[in-house]
């Protein structure tokens, strides 16, 4: 019975400061509170999620570029000097940091990726049978592009990407 009372006690203080004039300040102030707050996380979450998908954009030009450079695989043959082949191995051809460079910026142009990052560079290697490319670019969400015209300050806080995919070539034949 007492906390019946209590709670009806609770409410009738709660209803007579809701009653007051200085009830609407306080609703009013925690009003904009919960709504800056709400559109902090917002920009935080937009910007969480442009960094993922620009990620998996910046990745994806990666590993077009290492499939690139592990086409460029070439047959060797060694013959007997009879006509006939005594051996026949795979090498990879020179040109693989060429065609994975060219086609990783065909990939920079075709998704756009030169307006979300800067310093974009890729470099190809080889490792016995594995081509390893590795691109690396500052991301700036483009919404605060706009905002970094302005105050050059906001490039610092770009965030920094490297992607290193590696491919093997394998051919049977």
């Amino acid at each position: 019975m007492k906390r019946a009372l209590r709670r009806g006690d609770l409410f009738k203080r709660i209803y007579g400061f809701v009653q007051r004039e200085d009830a609407y300040t306080f609703a009013l102030n925690y009003t904009f509170l919960f709504v800056t707050l709400g559109m902090v996380l917002l920009a935080l979450l937009m910007w969480f999620g442009t960094a993922m998908t620009a990620y998996g954009a910046l990745r994806s030009a990666a590993t077009s570029a290492a499939f690139a450079g592990q086409a460029q695989v070439t047959q060797v043959d060694a013959g007997s000097g009879t006509g006939f082949t005594t051996s026949s191995t795979w090498a990879l051809a020179g040109n693989y940091q060429s065609a994975a460079s060219t086609l990783f910026q065909t990939q920079v142009t075709n998704m756009h990726l030169g307006t979300a990052f800067t310093n974009l560079a890729c470099s190809a290697t080889a490792n016995g049978n594995q081509i390893t490319v590795t691109a690396s670019g500052d991301y700036l969400p483009i919404f605060l592009q706009k905002v970094a015209e302005r105050y050059p300050v906001i490039t610092a806080m770009s965030v920094p990407m490297i992607v290193t995919v590696s491919e093997e070539y394998k051919v049977v034949g």
